[in-house]
């Protein structure tokens, strides 16, 4: 069977084609069965809809200004939704008021960017944000600094993945990502090659303003190598994400062994002297940390499929709700906010979850677009205001990218 699938991925445009038959199946689903559902809509939550495709990108940073929840970090193109990023349309990075609709400051825009993460947008405080660009001059990606005003502040010596409390900054190669998950690459580096670039994982201290390589992806490749008795092919490293103290980071090393994709979860220590494999082999996806010692993470773990908190200490692992995958954020210690992929009716649900019962709450749902496939989905990626009162999502109206902002049920219900 894995041959066969491996042959079929081979011809050209199949994976497109049956990425297509099944959404248009999704389609006369629901015009079969009738099934009308509450999306998103401008009559109950706050949309932005804008001439622009507009959209956040990932779940793990919350957009919501610091200081100032009315404002979001959000990414504006004007390349058509449907369509894979192109090197030579930008996205502007933005302040957005979502309550009146209204962009406030344009801080900069940028040439690398994907419709998963954007071009990374992140505020590192409450007057500075970061994001990717494409440097010419020396052929690389930087993280570009400006203030909540537009000022400009610099240019880092490395392309920003994630940043922590304590002011590191922490860099992957997009261009390893660009050529064996596109989804989350760039598209702008000159002259590469087919062979996959060394995809390490450096820290800059914008205190001390100095570099580091933390880790070495060959180091990883090694023990792989040692553990199947074969060498990885097309190994990566993604999702690099620092526990709220910044003591440790968490990142997924991905390989094929023969066909068979094999997902390891690490555990770094943030000054790059002590790694260990965390989970081993089990399809973990998804991560999110809920406090200084412990993520929640979903994976194929020793009770099936679903999401597992973990110690990161102890190694143990416990199921907290057998479910499909998705996007996690705690928002306090009785529940966390996730999202899902398209059921069988072409449609996203944007839910809480409890810990302690597991019992599942919706919030909205929403459908994802005919034409929005592979790389231009629209996964919801959800996050949380600081003040957990507001939800944001990205979403779509017809085929054109918008943010929603939805009242957080949960933290109504607790305030009343």
């Amino acid at each position: 069977m894995t041959n066969v699938r491996s042959l079929l991925k081979s011809v050209p445009g199949i994976i497109a084609a049956v990425r297509f038959s099944k959404r248009v199946q999704q389609r006369f689903r629901r015009l079969l069965h009738h099934r009308n559902v509450e999306e998103v809509s401008a009559g109950q939550y706050t949309i932005v809809d804008a001439t622009r495709n507009m959209f956040v990108g990932y779940y793990d940073h919350s957009p919501f200004k610091p200081n100032d929840e009315s404002l979001l970090l959000v990414h504006t193109t004007s390349h058509p939704a449907w369509k894979k990023p192109s090197p030579k349309i930008p996205v502007a990075i933005q302040l957005l008021d979502w309550k009146s609709g209204r962009i406030v400051k344009k801080l900069g825009e940028s040439y690398s960017w994907n419709w998963q993460q954007g071009a990374r947008a992140t505020w590192l405080d409450a007057d500075t944000v970061a994001f990717n660009i494409y440097d010419k001059n020396t052929n690389s990606y930087k993280a570009r600094l400006v203030r909540a005003s537009g000022e400009w502040v610099g240019d880092l010596p490395l392309s920003i993945q994630e940043s922590d409390c304590n002011g590191r900054i922490y860099s992957i190669s997009y261009e390893a990502l660009a050529l064996v998950r596109p989804d989350y690459g760039y598209r702008n580096h000159i002259g590469m090659k087919r062979e996959c670039p060394e995809s390490d994982i450096e820290m800059y201290d914008t205190r001390t303003r100095t570099k580091q390589l933390l880790l070495s992806i060959a180091d990883l490749n090694e023990s792989a190598a040692l553990r199947y008795n074969v060498t990885p092919r097309h190994a990566k490293l993604n999702h690099v994400m620092a526990a709220p103290d910044g003591s440790h980071l968490v990142f997924l090393h991905r390989y094929f062994i023969g066909a068979r994709r094999v997902t390891d979860l690490y555990v770094l220590d943030a000054d790059g002297n002590n790694k260990y494999r965390l989970v081993e082999d089990q399809g973990v996806s998804h991560v999110c940390w809920l406090d200084e010692a412990t993520i929640l993470v979903t994976m194929d773990g020793v009770k099936g499929f679903g999401y597992y908190r973990v110690d990161i200490a102890r190694g143990t692992s416990e199921l907290v709700k057998p479910f499909s995958d998705g996007h996690p954020n705690p928002v306090d210690s009785s529940v966390f906010l996730t999202d899902t992929y398209p059921d069988s009716y072409g449609l996203r649900r944007l839910i809480l979850i409890s810990f302690r019962e597991g019992g599942v709450t919706e919030v909205c749902v929403s459908s994802e677009p005919l034409l929005f496939l592979g790389e231009t989905r629209c996964d919801l990626h959800p996050s949380l205001s600081p003040s957990m009162q507001w939800i944001q999502i990205d979403c779509a109206v017809g085929h054109q990218r918008c943010i929603a902002v939805v009242p957080n049920p949960h933290a109504c219900s607790v305030e009343s």
